[in-house]
């Protein structure tokens, strides 16, 4: 499975949520499921810039990049593929850059369309701004059909 992994699993498992490393550890360990990146690398940058230098994240990320297909890059352009999919999220609150590339990259490979985050922004969680985000989950499950999921529903079925 190719899956659309958003910096705060990594983070989160950095700070050592159990179900975070458990996620990063079924991506690691199955041969069929490997991470997905722009090719503009401002995914691959989230990543360094918010989990660079920490152990776990370097150790995780040196055996994804060198484990066969353990890294797809994808060209990713939000203004001219993803424009009217980029217009609707932003005018929902959904304006981060790097979460609608997370969605582009879902949304290329077809038929995963996997998503693993636990970004309020996305609509998960139980915080207030989770729920304000819920129309943003709707949208990206039922209009865009991408299986968004935390990192405990992750473990369920990776």
């Amino acid at each position: 499975m190719k899956i659309a992994l958003d910096t705060n699993i990594i983070c989160k498992a950095c700070d050592y949520n159990w179900d975070c490393i458990g996620v990063l550890s079924r991506i690691r360990d199955d041969a069929n499921h490997g991470i997905l990146h722009d090719t503009g690398k401002r995914l691959s940058s989230e990543y360094q810039r918010n989990a660079g230098g920490r152990e776990l994240f370097e150790k995780w990320y040196t055996v994804m990049g060198s484990k066969e297909n353990g890294i797809h890059y994808l060209p990713i352009d939000l203004d001219r593929n993803y424009r009217k999919i980029s217009k609707t999220l932003v005018d929902m609150g959904f304006t981060g850059e790097v979460d609608r590339i997370i969605v582009a990259l879902a949304l290329e490979t077809r038929n995963d369309r996997y998503i693993i985050t636990e970004d309020s922004d996305f609509g998960k969680g139980d915080t207030e701004k989770a729920k304000e985000h819920n129309d943003v989950l709707q949208h990206l499950t039922n209009k865009l059909q991408l299986t968004v999921h935390d990192a405990g529903e992750a473990l369920l079925i990776l």
